[in-house]
């Protein structure tokens, strides 16, 4: 739970950082859990590139770093929990549904704090990620995808339906790999959850707050670096992004989660959320990770014929104030 004074320091500055949320044996079942989808990759990569045998004799993430940059992909979607929004989703299209993961998310530590702020009936949000941010060296030319690289400004109030804005989402940010400058970073801009929603333009990342109003707000960046173990909350408005990863050899790996009172809306509702605690109705928590697994594949199955992207975000992608 946080104290007053975390609370507090919430309201205050629309974020806060707790330290040792999560437990050690946790973080490293998440590690292991994506170390062994890792090595399938590199496995099933070495099959079809006898070229690539060398990479055995690497730890599994420096595998999958030196993969990347021999083979000029992006590896990012057999990690993550989550869909490619606003395109098409072919039957083979992989997701990490892991128990692993499944149990972080529903960490009874994580949802005692989660509880503390938006109250006890907790919905996990379907706005949910896995990100393995490879070094900049090692990202192919012209790269933009924000799973493994830089994430620009923006408000994550911005990057959902506007039917959720008057939902109180929660956004947790969770290191599982030391987050430092070097590595990439969070940064945010205190208090700046006071402001309203700031207008978001189409980006090749996705959707960004413009640079120019950026520089005209009041308040300077702050990075926050963060041991794993610690845990970020975060208002639904408070401006942030990350640094690139200038590291030579090391993944930045972080989790990025969402929660909301129940029965509110996500923000992206093509997406399944559930129950993660109940104190009203426990027998409607999603207790197995099975049970999670089969939301996610019955909405593959749902959305194989390709969604507009209007259906998860609110700004055009030609708009006229961003020209």
């Amino acid at each position: 739970m946080l104290t007053r004074a975390q609370l507090d320091t919430f309201q205050e500055e629309g974020y806060v950082v707790l330290p040792r949320v999560i437990p050690d044996t946790l973080i490293a079942d998440v590690l292991e859990e994506l170390a062994a989808i890792a090595t399938d990759l590199v496995d099933n990569e070495r099959q079809h590139h006898p070229g690539l045998d060398d990479l055995a004799s690497l730890e599994h993430f420096a595998q999958l770093i030196e993969l990347s940059r021999r083979t000029g992909k992006i590896y990012s979607q057999y990690f993550d929990m989550s869909y490619p929004t606003g395109v098409t989703i072919p039957a083979d299209t992989p997701i990490n549904t892991g128990p692993a993961l499944f149990s972080f998310i529903t960490s009874p530590a994580l949802l005692d704090c989660v509880e503390s702020i938006i109250g006890p009936e907790i919905s996990s949000n379907p706005v949910q990620h896995v990100r393995l941010k490879l070094p900049e060296g090692t990202l192919p030319e012209n790269t933009t995808n924000s799973l493994v690289g830089t994430v620009p400004w923006h408000q994550d109030n911005g990057v959902t339906t506007a039917d959720a804005d008057a939902a109180n989402i929660l956004t947790v940010w969770a290191p599982i790999t030391p987050a430092t400058i070097e590595s990439g970073c969070l940064e945010v801009i205190p208090g700046s959850h006071r402001q309203d929603l700031l207008h978001h333009c189409a980006c090749p990342e996705g959707f960004a707050i413009p640079e120019r109003v950026i520089s005209s707000l009041d308040g300077s960046a702050v990075p926050l670096e963060m041991d794993p173990g610690s845990v970020l909350f975060m208002h639904k408005r408070t401006i942030h992004s990350s640094l690139p990863n200038q590291s030579t050899d090391q993944l930045r790996i972080s989790l990025d989660l969402r929660y909301n009172p129940i029965g509110q809306a996500t923000g992206r509702s093509l997406f399944p959320d559930f129950v993660a605690r109940s104190h009203r109705s426990p027998e409607l928590e999603v207790r197995d990770p099975g049970e999670w697994s089969a939301l996610w594949e019955q909405t593959r199955e749902r959305l194989r014929a390709g969604v507009e992207p209007s259906a998860f975000f609110r700004w055009e992608p030609n708009d006229g104030m961003c020209a």
